[in-house]
């Protein structure tokens, strides 16, 4: 008797730490301008260097040339061509590549920080 006690105590705990754990990621999921100002920034920092690939240059194409400075252009970028979805626990953001029918994830919520992925890892 005592070790089906025990069992359905530790599935018990078990279960109340996934409800914890969940209820923390949904609690912490970083919000869409959250993904906004972190992929600006990392596509601000990726301009000077002209170190960018295909989703950041159909990017561009959203961003008038006659923005003046790195981040300017990468939040006009950003803004027009950033999609997040949100996905209760995580988020996730895309940018368009290649003619723009197609999207790269780009961004990662989760527990509060937004994680760019390098515009240069993956085509």
């Amino acid at each position: 008797m005592q070790k089906k006690s025990k069992r359905k105590g530790c599935v018990l705990t078990a279960l109340v730490a996934l409800v914890v754990l969940a209820l923390a990621m949904w609690l912490t999921n970083p919000s869409a301008d959250d993904h906004r100002q972190a992929v600006a920034a990392q596509l601000a920092a990726a301009m000077p260097q002209n170190d960018l690939d295909s989703a950041a240059i159909v990017c561009w194409n959203f961003a008038p040339d006659s923005a003046a400075t790195p981040q300017t252009r990468a939040q006009q970028c950003v803004n027009e061509g950033l999609q997040v979805k949100n996905f209760g626990l995580c988020s996730a953001g895309t940018l368009p590549v290649g003619d723009g029918e197609k999207r790269k994830n780009v961004s990662l919520g989760i527990f509060g920080h937004v994680f760019c992925i390098n515009l240069n890892d993956s085509k």
